[in-house]
């Protein structure tokens, strides 16, 4: 497939973990411009691995972007520790479901990214009451 540059519009490849080592970022095919990583995609591996792909990624002229699947605030929330190490942030996905059985990530009313201020990741499970009230006061779309 051949891609063309036209405009404004960034081109994204998508990375991912295979395999028990981190995954290689390697040399982009022109005209891209961008990775993004995804928390689940990467299979949860975590923090220094993360920080190597991203510094791969710079090293090599890539801009970099953070993302999620449709998953609980648990990912998104450990994602979101990496906020600073990108331009771009797709961490939306905990406002997609309705019954995250954690607490972690929160946005304000501008949509702004905010990480809990407890220990490591700052995520906790919610009880089993929180998440009935969840499920009782959910509309369906």
């Amino acid at each position: 497939m051949r891609l063309k540059r036209s405009g404004p519009i960034v081109l994204l490849g998508l990375a991912w973990r295979q395999g028990p080592m981190a995954a290689d970022v390697t040399p982009a095919p022109a005209p891209l411009e961008q990775v993004c990583f995804e928390h689940i995609r990467l299979e949860g591996f975590w923090k220094q691995q993360a920080k190597r792909m991203i510094e791969k990624a710079r090293s090599l002229g890539l801009k970099v972007m953070l993302g999620c699947m449709v998953e609980t605030s648990l990912g998104t929330t450990a994602m979101a520790h990496l906020c600073g190490l990108a331009e771009w942030i797709d961490l939306d996905a905990p406002l997609l479901i309705a019954n995250d059985p954690f607490e972690g990530i929160t946005y304000d009313k501008n949509l702004r990214i905010h990480v809990p201020e407890r220990p490591g990741l700052g995520v906790i499970l919610k009880s089993i009451e929180e998440l009935e009230g969840e499920e009782n006061h959910h509309e369906p779309h």
